[in-house]
């Protein structure tokens, strides 16, 4: 069972409270803490986990308490271990970590704890995004809405916050540049810091169909909506928009020809499939997903899982790439990196090779290099 740290210069702002094996208190963040308010600093963020499973945190200075005191003394941050007693902050501490502390447990018995903080690594371990001022200026005179790129300091953004609250844990951007809704034809004012440098992407081939197939025991090569095109008899175009429909939800039909539904459902084993995702509203590292509709829990179920794989391939790879190349951001399936012009080669050898994502199998991956002019 893990309890809470409190780190007392913070206090005010109810910085620097983690989940560890004792409750004490410290001036610096043991490695590896997960820390309450820790959003622009270079730590784990207990929000983040929380939010994963709808939890919110209670706070840690009962709301009148806190309005009073800020109130009388003026400004919003007040240091609690000095505006309270020692008793008194021993109490505010006590019944904060009562009544967070349950809330934990449930959170650790769903076994989704672990692979969230471990696919959490890859966030983490994000750069600063360096853009081209001049570009990124004249862009957003002419009206595009790109403020969020404006640099803190020179041509570097400022840094980008991840959040994992939506259905299916589809990540959404809570701070920073808005790398998700921007447009591709934009993506040019993003500069490499290095000489001669480029900024590529990696990304996961088919990713939601090929975890379906992997999940039902398939072990899929090479294109999977060709491989359906082939063995259908329909184009590849079809096998794809079928593919889709089913894997993401669309209605009855969908626009899909009956015998193409059918042939879908036989090649993804839905029956097969069904059992997997039946056991209970969690996807298949055990995050809690809640469809609306029966229909909808096997695409929730794919999705969901397929972020948590993302996460989870991305941190895993990021272990041999770390000294080949920095990490910007993640949209969906695809990671930008920044890569010296002397790396290019081995990067492309380990992505050649694909990644192994338990409890899944190998994945495909590719890498593309991102074209600078608009």
């Amino acid at each position: 069972m893990r309890e809470i740290t409190l780190f007392p210069h913070l206090t005010g702002t109810s910085r620097y409270i983690s989940i560890r094996q004792r409750l004490q208190t410290t001036h610096a963040p043991p490695e590896g803490s997960y820390l309450l308010g820790a959003s622009g600093v270079k730590a784990h963020s207990l929000e983040d986990l929380v939010s994963a499973f709808g939890v919110e945190l209670p706070p840690l200075i009962p709301p009148a308490q806190k309005a009073a005191y800020t109130t009388w003394l003026g400004h919003q941050e007040v240091d609690w271990s000095q505006a309270l007693t020692p008793k008194g902050l021993a109490g505010v501490i006590k019944a904060f970590r009562g009544s967070l502390l349950p809330q934990v447990e449930e959170m650790e018995k769903s076994g989704y704890m672990e692979p969230l903080i471990n696919g959490r690594s890859i966030l983490e371990s994000l750069q600063p995004i360096h853009v081209d001022t001049f570009k990124l200026r004249s862009l957003i005179d002419a009206g595009e809405p790109l403020d969020s790129f404006l640099p803190a300091l020179g041509n570097v953004c400022n840094p980008i916050h991840y959040k994992h609250d939506t259905k299916t844990g589809r990540l959404r951007v809570e701070a920073g540049p808005k790398v998700l809704g921007m447009n591709k034809k934009h993506r040019g004012i993003i500069r490499s810091k290095y000489p001669g440098g480029k900024i590529c992407t990696i990304d996961f081939i088919s990713l939601e169909p090929r975890l379906a197939l992997l999940a039902v025991g398939q072990k899929p090569e090479g294109d999977v909506y060709e491989e359906i095109s082939k063995t259908s008899g329909f184009s590849r175009a079809k096998a794809k928009i079928a593919t889709l429909s089913f894997l993401y939800g669309a209605g009855a039909s969908g626009g899909v020809e009956e015998k193409l539904r059918k042939h879908i459902k036989e090649y993804f084993r839905v029956q097969q499939l069904q059992e997997i995702v039946a056991p209970g509203n969690k996807n298949g590292y055990g995050r809690p997903i809640d469809p609306e509709e029966e229909r909808l829990m096997i695409p929730h179920w794919v999705q969901s899982t397929a972020v948590d794989v993302c996460l989870q391939g991305f941190s895993t790879l990021m272990k041999n790439l770390q000294k080949i190349v920095d990490p910007l951001f993640l949209v969906h399936d695809a990671l930008f990196v920044d890569v010296p012009a002397a790396n290019t080669r081995e990067l492309s050898g380990i992505i050649a090779e694909g990644v192994m994502v338990p409890p899944f199998g190998k994945f495909s991956l590719s890498l593309n290099g991102l074209d600078e002019a608009e």
